[in-house]
């Protein structure tokens, strides 16, 4: 297949996904399991395999370190620029650098190509969790109290989906806080946490 033909094909054609591993990282049985299963699909359903093998550099934030690049295959390569391809790329981005604006928007305006497919909806719903509760922990982070209106305009979420994503941050021990329901307050105990703190 040329480089420029669009069209996925599975006529006498081997897509392989090529497992590269970096002798100086430990190996990630996760991805490595996810990398083989997509390559499992690619004879029948050859465009789910590429989304699933695009998966497994979605799959942590230190994917790197596993030594498994999915778009450094030469097969892969032509893929590069499809839309899906490129959408899932440009998230993965926004995800390592915990920009939830850019991560929105990217979500926003390829949401045809990426929300209508459940596999990749699962992910980007475990994505979209994860970059909210790193960019949660970095906006009250300075803070002994935070106005709760202020945190979920920050987050771009309502205020039912932002106080769920406090309390499981308070739950799982993400933050030691308490939510003032009545004054619209999350309220950080400063005492379990070190360094200077503010009122915002």
């Amino acid at each position: 297949m040329s480089d420029t033909e669009d069209d996925f094909t599975c006529d006498e054609e081997d897509y392989n996904l090529e497992y590269s591993e970096d002798s100086n990282s430990e190996p990630n049985v996760d991805l490595e399991n996810q990398y083989y299963n997509s390559k499992a699909l690619k004879e029948d359903h050859p465009k789910t395999a590429l989304r699933s093998f695009q998966g497994s550099g979605t799959s942590s934030k230190h994917a790197n370190e596993s030594g498994i690049n999915p778009l450094d295959s030469q097969e892969a390569k032509p893929y590069k620029n499809d839309p899906e391809i490129q959408a899932m790329t440009n998230l993965v981005s926004a995800y390592q650098n915990n920009d939830i604006t850019e991560f929105g928007k990217i979500l926003k305006t390829n949401h045809s190509n990426i929300m209508v497919d459940p596999f990749i909806r699962e992910h980007i719903e475990e994505l979209l969790q994860n970059i909210r509760t790193q960019v949660l922990i970095k906006i009250i982070k300075p803070y002994t109290r935070t106005h709760i209106p202020f945190i979920y305009k920050e987050l771009n979420m309502d205020v039912a989906d932002m106080e769920s994503l406090l309390v499981q941050c308070i739950l799982d021990n993400t933050n030691q806080a308490q939510i003032d329901q009545v004054n619209q307050l999350l309220e950080l105990d400063h005492q379990k946490r070190g360094g200077a703190h503010y009122t915002a």
